[in-house]
Formats: C-alpha cells, structure tokens, sequence
C-alpha cells in the first residue's frame, strides 16, 4: 500500500492551487423580479425575519408578492390576531 509522506506525517494533503473560490451573492444585488420569485416561495411565517432589510420590505409590502404565490400556487390562509395589552389594571 502507498501512502503520502503527507498522509504518514499526519500533515494535511496539499491544496489543488487551481481551486477559485466562488463569489459570495446577495439577495440584495438581485434584480426586483428575481427577488419576488425567491421570496414568492417562502413562507409567509418567515417574512417578519426577512423584512429587515428595506429592499426585501419593498418586495414583501408589494402587490406583486402575492399575485406571483398565486401563480405559483403558494397562497397560505393565516388568521391575523389583534391583541391589546391594557397597563391600567381599572
């Protein structure tokens, strides 16, 4: 059996030098329609999450978001819930 005097010193294998590392994509440098289509396919649970950022905000507040779930059949029933907190105890 032949092994790396590498591999028998413990050491690491040698990198391929050849190897590029891939650039690191936002979603925030994606166009507006490429963006709808990505969080079209989200769940709603997540968008207060995703809403941090302004541009995904635009997106998530726009008309287009949900007439592309719907295209897409990704529409979700949700109950929205108003609760008040009343500090005075009277």
């Amino acid at each position: 059996m032949l092994s790396s005097s590498a591999a028998v010193n413990g050491d690491q294998p040698p990198r391929n030098k050849m190897t590029k590392q891939s650039p690191e994509i936002s979603i925030l440098s994606l166009p507006f329609d490429v963006m709808l289509n990505i969080i079209s396919r989200i769940s709603r649970l997540y968008y207060p999450t995703l809403s941090s950022s302004l541009k995904i905000r635009s997106v998530i507040a726009s008309p287009e978001l949900y007439q592309t779930r719907s295209r897409l059949n990704r529409t979700e029933s949700c109950l929205y819930v108003c609760l008040r907190y009343d500090r005075d105890p009277s």
